[in-house]
C-alpha cells in the first residue's frame, strides 16, 4: 500500500473505538504496519494507535505563512463607541 493510500484509509479512522467501512484486507494491513488496533467483540471497530495518529496528522497540509486559511474562523462583529444621533432638523419655512 503507498503512502497515499495509507493515509486515505486512515481518514476513515479515528483515536476512539468506531466501526469502519474499510474492507478486512486493507485493515489487516494497517494493522501489521502497526498503525490501528482491532476488537471484534461483540461488533468489529478499530481505533488509531499512537504511531497511526502521527501518520495521519502527518499527512494534513500545512499552512505556509500568511494568505488564506484552511478554515474558516467566526467573524465577531463588535459595536463601537456611542450610537450616532442625526442632528436637529431644520425648519424650511
Amino acid at each position: 500500500m503507498t503512502q497515499g493510500e495509507t493515509l486515505f484509509y486512515l481518514r476513515e479512522i479515528h483515536t476512539h473505538w468506531c466501526t469502519s467501512n474499510i474492507s478486512t484486507d486493507k485493515l489487516a494491513e494497517l494493522e501489521t504496519a502497526k498503525l490501528i488496533e482491532r476488537n471484534a467483540q461483540p461488533v468489529p471497530v478499530v481505533r488509531l494507535t499512537s504511531e497511526g495518529a502521527r501518520w495521519k496528522n502527518s499527512g494534513r497540509p500545512q499552512r505556509a505563512g500568511p494568505g488564506i486559511g484552511l478554515t474558516n474562523k467566526r467573524k465577531v462583529f463588535r459595536r463601537s463607541g456611542q450610537k450616532k444621533t442625526a442632528p436637529p432638523l431644520k425648519r424650511l419655512v
